[in-house]
């Protein structure tokens, strides 16, 4: 699989600043936890995903970028900015395009603490805004820490418009759930789970979508990686066979 000099390089600097610098840990890639920054404390987040389709003869290769940057407003509210969301295309005749979509951002209120209380929970909301889209997400998510485990649980609703005057509707409903294992005080590895349905117009029920697989999370002195490969477990071909996605965390 070839990816374009430009991007290798992007790829290149950020796992470099990564080694530089310092970041809250993060377990999963698909789950968000309840933990958020303290207040005062910046956080610069940098995605990347990769999703391939074979079903149908499409054969084409996705990357997905995000870049973020978090601030923690208090010790329990924290503010987000995903400066860029975009995409780099590879079809089956390998050309490559990229393409702008959107900017965001998001809140997250931390309301109870996974370690000391029975359950950790915590509000997300999103807004996203691009051309021809415009987009509300809302998440409750749930955590739980026991020992050197890790459990999390996300419950999503999003609403979406798109298309010319944004006359296309579409709800997206959403499940996930992690768990992880401190190996050693730096390294950690588990599992994830993805369900995904959407309904067209905010009515018509689509395929339901499981995706499955395995993370790990490698922690520095002032930052993270983590990474996640998930797997389709059903059998619906507009969406991913496969989707690997890698975060990079640094911490000022």
């Amino acid at each position: 699989m070839h990816i374009p000099k430009l991007h290798t390089l992007i790829l290149a600097a950020f796992t470099a600043l990564t080694f530089a610098a310092s970041a809250d840990e993060r377990h999963f890639t698909h789950v968000y936890e309840t933990t958020t920054a303290p207040k005062g404390g910046i956080e610069l987040e940098n995605w990347v995903t990769w999703e391939t389709r074979r079903g149908g003869g499409d054969n084409t290769n996705l990357w997905k970028f995000r870049h973020e940057i978090e601030y923690g407003i208090t010790d329990r509210l924290q503010f987000g900015l995903y400066l860029a969301n975009w995409t780099l295309t590879r079809d089956a005749e390998h050309r490559n395009s990229t393409r702008y979509e959107s900017a965001s951002a998001e809140l997250i209120y931390r309301m109870t603490d996974p370690t000391t209380a029975p359950v950790g929970s915590a509000l997300y909301l999103e807004v996203e805004g691009g051309h021809d889209l415009f987009a509300i997400e809302g998440k409750l998510l749930l955590q739980k820490n026991i020992g050197k485990f890790v459990f999390a649980w996300n419950g999503v609703l999003e609403a979406e418009w798109s298309g010319h005057g944004l006359n296309e509707r579409v709800c997206n409903l959403e499940q996930s759930f992690g768990v992880s294992y401190q190996i050693s005080p730096k390294f950690s590895a588990g599992a994830e789970l993805l369900h995904e349905v959407s309904f067209d117009d905010w009515s018509k029920s689509g395929p339901n979508v499981l995706f499955a697989g395995p993370d790990v999370s490698w922690r520095f002195k002032r930052g993270y990686i983590t990474a996640a490969t998930l797997f389709q477990c059903t059998s619906v071909t507009d969406e991913p066979d496969i989707q690997t996605r890698v975060i990079f965390g640094i911490n000022f």
